[in-house]
């Protein structure tokens, strides 16, 4: 008999040990697979963007991918310059005006578990914040939070950033959302470590070129410093596979005359293009989406929200995120010019072909 319950331990913890491996590997497969979209995103979106505009485009991406990755409601990212100050933010509660946003900054980066974790660089897991003194709830915060966890972006001995996340039941996030966490941070990390460095060399008139042979082919840089601020003045956006909205910049929503939450709101980009040229728009998404080597490249009409037409340049091109296929692109109007002279009809659609660096995108 006791010969039969110590076989019996054995298989048990066996299967223990088996299990535990099957999510390590899992854990790290997730991993890499984020890092992999975030590295093709950064390409495409340098490039398409300079300096604060590609920064804050990937950091965007990174508050997506670690929401779903743990099943968080709110987030907040911070990304830091070598000195510490804020290289980019994102505040759970959306924008605020600029005291206010330096305020409230401040008290998350100086006090409680965010300031923790940046104090011992490891993940932190609060399964319920009204028993753990490291949680402070925010003055006029516009949610509620009984989970959190705060993860530091650790790239060697320099902190690169730190991501919240919180839940608004308790007992949302343990030891596994600790563990997925922390890998997904490592993975980030050499993401953010690398688009901060292309910056500054940038900045500093020696850009690098950031395509590991494993990226998709194609994706190349702009020709000069200049040309690539000239399109940090365009529209950019990002679209799910369907045509949903899931960031644009302010510059994007003030072409169409939304605010950029209204545009969240959309069923698709396409509800922004006159019913005649939806079809046009929406066969070109697809086949940008089902070829990587196919941008879409084109002037096509657009409807302002007050219902003026619009001439527009739009360029995309295929991009991945959180494992599933979208786009990313550039959007640049032209006036409306082509609602006064009767330009666009069915057979006027001008595709220019090539990257938008070929196109006059200066404002």
């Amino acid at each position: 008999m006791s010969g039969h319950n110590g076989t019996s331990a054995s298989t048990t913890s066996d299967l223990a040990a088996l299990q535990a491996e099957v999510a390590r590997l899992q854990a790290q497969n997730t991993a890499l697979s984020i890092q992999h979209d975030l590295l093709a995103t950064w390409v495409v979106t340098v490039r398409m963007a300079a300096g604060n505009l590609m920064l804050k485009a990937l950091s965007q991406q990174i508050l997506e991918v670690v929401q779903k990755l743990v099943q968080a409601e709110q987030g907040s990212l911070f990304l830091l310059n070598a000195d510490g100050s804020i290289a980019e933010s994102l505040l759970a509660r959306g924008s605020t005006i600029r005291e206010q946003r330096r305020e409230i900054v401040g008290q998350i980066l100086s006090e409680g578990l965010a300031a923790w974790t940046i104090e011992n660089r490891q993940v932190a897991v609060i399964p319920e914040t009204l028993d753990d003194e490291r949680w402070i709830t925010l003055p006029n915060q516009p949610y509620t939070v009984r989970s959190a966890l705060c993860a530091p972006l650790v790239r060697g001995k320099r902190l690169l950033g730190i991501v919240t996340l919180m839940h608004s039941e308790p007992q949302k996030f343990n030891q596994q959302s600790a563990r997925l966490m922390e890998m997904a941070a490592d993975a980030i990390a050499l993401v953010v470590d690398n688009a901060q460095l292309f910056g500054e060399q940038s900045q500093g008139g020696e850009p690098l070129d950031p395509q590991p042979d494993d990226l998709p082919s194609g994706i190349g840089l702009p020709s000069s410093i200049g040309e690539a601020r000239s399109i940090e003045r365009c529209g950019l956006y990002i679209t799910t596979a369907e045509g949903k909205l899931r960031y644009v910049n302010r510059r994007f929503a003030t072409i169409f005359g939304y605010r950029r939450r209204e545009l969240r709101d959309l069923d698709s980009i396409l509800d922004l293009i006159p019913v005649d040229y939806q079809d046009y728009l929406a066969r070109q998404l697809e086949r940008c989406i089902q070829d990587l080597e196919r941008p879409i490249s084109c002037v096509i009409p657009g409807r302002h929200q007050d219902g003026r037409l619009l001439d527009l340049e739009i360029y995309a091109e295929r991009i991945h995120f959180s494992g599933e296929p979208g786009t990313i692109g550039l959007i640049k109007s032209l006036g409306d010019r082509g609602a006064a002279s009767g330009l666009w009809s069915s057979s006027t659609i001008a595709d220019q072909g090539g990257n938008p660096f070929t196109l006059t995108l200066e404002d």
